[in-house]
């Protein structure tokens, strides 16, 4: 969605949530109906519903969306089910997924931004956004992937663009983050995405007064845990199907909905 007028540039909002789909809204509710409208002045779409494999995950589908390329991970299913999101770092000594320095060293530009532009926002600081970056060694894979599944590396080029043509960019959440990292895997602004409605819709007002483009990932309608994926390969071919996971509302499903 897209507001602008002739005297300021456009704002372009972009919500993400993995999962989702109309059979998960019912057609009577508020929800639905502004959904409507949404979709009356802005865009909505489903993002590579057919990728390299039967079962796509949540961190497939951002890095599909931030590469313009379809993406599975299958370092990310050796569990045999779908893994979180991974967050970005905002300060050296904290790592993806432990505390293990080793993952990449911190890009000095990644850290110190010279001002706060949210500072007046009613939020903690911790909630408020600010520079972020992945560490370079789980970047650096992920580009792999996507060159290693489809012959070009442009992980990153949408947030580099970006970056080149001075757009302003805040990410609400992991995804989000995913798809506003310039090719370094670094994130101009970052924020967590906050625990309650009220907070979500305090940064989302803040973010589109900064910001010319500001995108929030507002999670699965199901905790990636239980999207069984085979755990050693990848179906390519559509005939091979996509498998089901149990569609009973959960409450992360709910915190979706209601947030929307």
């Amino acid at each position: 969605m897209s507001t602008s007028t002739t005297d300021e540039p456009a704002k372009l909002l972009i919500v993400g949530v993995s999962g989702l789909g109309w059979q998960d809204i019912a057609p009577e509710s508020q929800a639905y109906l502004e959904l409507e409208r949404l979709a009356q002045r802005g865009g909505i779409a489903n993002v590579s519903h057919y990728a390299h494999a039967s079962v796509t995950c949540p961190l497939d589908g951002w890095l599909t969306l931030a590469s313009g390329l379809p993406v599975n991970v299958l370092a990310a299913r050796k569990s045999g089910s779908c893994e979180e999101v991974p967050a970005p770092l905002s300060k050296p000594g904290e790592s993806l997924a432990s505390n293990d320095p080793a993952l990449g060293a911190v890009p000095e530009t990644a850290l110190g931004p010279e001002s706060d532009p949210y500072a007046s926002v009613d939020l903690s600081a911790s909630a408020r956004p600010r520079s972020a970056y992945f560490p370079a060694i789980s970047w650096q894979q992920w580009q792999q992937t996507v060159a290693d599944q489809n012959g070009a590396k442009t992980l990153g080029m949408l947030g580099s663009a970006y970056s080149q043509a001075k757009i302003k960019t805040t990410a609400i959440g992991p995804g989000a983050a995913i798809l506003t990292a310039n090719q370094e895997g670094l994130v101009g602004n970052y924020a967590p995405l906050p625990g309650s409605v009220s907070d979500l819709k305090k940064l989302i007002k803040a973010a589109l007064s900064n910001s010319q483009v500001t995108a929030i990932d507002l999670g699965a309608t199901a905790d990636p845990e239980q999207m069984s994926v085979p755990a050693d390969r990848l179906k390519s071919k559509p005939s091979d199907g996509f498998a089901k996971f149990d569609p009973q509302p959960t409450p992360d499903r709910e915190q979706v909905l209601k947030q929307l």
